[in-house]
């Protein structure tokens, strides 16, 4: 991530497992173009989106699908024609309404009869925003992100975006019914089935149960184990379990390198789940999906970046408007223990927190290597913890 939603709370908008194909509708013509600018906001790319002449702020999530809220929905007078089921990023599973909608714009370019989800979720009340442009919508699209200029390109003309095609792999969009973009990532000796997912602030997730695949090929270390649940999605919280911190000492992209990357298994309830790269990785080059040729172009800033970082050893999170211990790392497992309060951080109060400006704020840790925290232990006395980054 590496903001506040990596120690406070993690919400995945990614959507795993539908029953309903979403895979229809699209652009209205073709030989389009169009460059639009958006707003980077803790991780979380938000672009205009037209929606039958009214301009709204949408989430543009690559590992979701077109989703609009209780809200639009209202507004454009259009009610579910289909329910279906959503499993989403932790592996809890609830039914959803689905739609059809007609006119959509990012721009000039129209899009019509796209099957969109609909529900209001935390995030979009956090972001101020009214749905998620998702990828069942850009399936027909070449979508290219230039972080360094904040603008999405989108168009489906490969020739005018100057492709390189040493810096493609290719690119999977029929694996879900969703057209999320999955791809071959090479981690150390071994390969990995990942996707991109604009909607997930870190550089890289890593689901459970394929923790064991890159470990049988000496592909990754586990530095840390931990107890606990930090993560969110669309339908509740991950379940206390089992965590692992893993190294990966390299993992290529096309023709960039990347080193010590650091992230930590995510636990599904059904035992499944998919590996991702995200939004952070924008920091680092340029990202072009070409949905309709099915290559993923990475343009490195550096062939090779080194991403060493320390960590703390607990992840707070949020329960009920109080910041709680959410994982319980190896070196404190014996002093503290998930779902304890937070009362403070070096001496500022988190007694009573709001969810929506923690999600949109930089960490309260970013910068420090120490930090005091005052906790509430179960029998309701307050005692002061020393935690240091290492």
């Amino acid at each position: 991530m590496k903001p506040i939603t990596a120690l406070i709370i993690l919400i995945l908008t990614t959507t795993i497992c539908f029953a309903q194909n979403l895979n229809s509708g699209g652009p209205a013509e073709s030989h389009f173009y169009q460059e639009l600018p958006y707003e980077e906001i803790n991780g979380k790319i938000i672009i205009d989106v037209e929606i039958a002449g009214h301009i709204h702020k949408f989430l543009l999530d690559t590992g979701a699908p077109f989703t609009i809220s209780d809200e639009i929905a209202t507004e454009l007078g259009v009610s579910a024609n289909k329910e279906s089921s959503l499993t989403d990023a932790v592996g809890n599973t609830a039914p959803i309404k689905i739609t059809s909608v007609k006119n959509v714009k990012l721009g000039n370019i129209a899009f019509n009869n796209v099957p969109a989800l609909i529900g209001t979720n935390l995030l979009f009340k956090c972001f101020g925003v009214d749905g998620c442009i998702g990828s069942n919508l850009l399936r027909s699209t070449i979508l290219k992100f230039d972080s360094k200029n904040k603008r999405v390109v989108i168009t489906d003309d490969a020739s005018r975006l100057s492709l390189n095609e040493q810096n493609s792999i290719p690119m999977d969009i029929k694996k879900d019914k969703q057209s999320t973009p999955f791809f071959i990532l090479n981690v150390g000796s071994a390969t990995g089935d990942y996707y991109f997912d604009t909607g997930d602030n870190r550089f890289m997730s890593l689901s459970n149960s394929y923790l064991d695949v890159f470990k049988m090929h000496n592909a990754c270390a586990v530095v840390a184990t931990g107890y606990g649940g930090n993560s969110f999605s669309e339908n509740g919280a991950e379940n206390n379990n089992v965590k692992q911190r893993v190294l990966f000492p390299v993992i290529s992209l096309g023709t960039a390198t990347f080193k010590n990357v650091k992230t930590e298994t995510i636990f599904r309830k059904d035992g499944s789940g998919n590996n991702s790269m995200g939004e952070k990785l924008l920091d680092y080059g340029t990202v072009t999906l070409d949905y309709l040729h099915g290559k993923l172009y990475y343009e490195p800033f550096s062939a090779d970046t080194d991403l060493t970082e320390k960590s703390w050893p607990i992840a707070p999170t949020v329960s009920d408007g109080k910041m709680i211990i959410g994982v319980v790392w190896d070196k404190l497992k014996d002093t503290l223990k998930p779902g304890l309060q937070i009362i403070a951080i070096d001496g500022v109060s988190y007694e009573q927190v709001d969810v929506c400006n923690l999600l949109r704020q930089k960490s309260i840790l970013q910068g420090k290597d120490q930090a005091v925290l005052t906790i509430k232990d179960e029998k309701g006395e307050l005692r002061q913890i020393s935690i240091v980054r290492e």
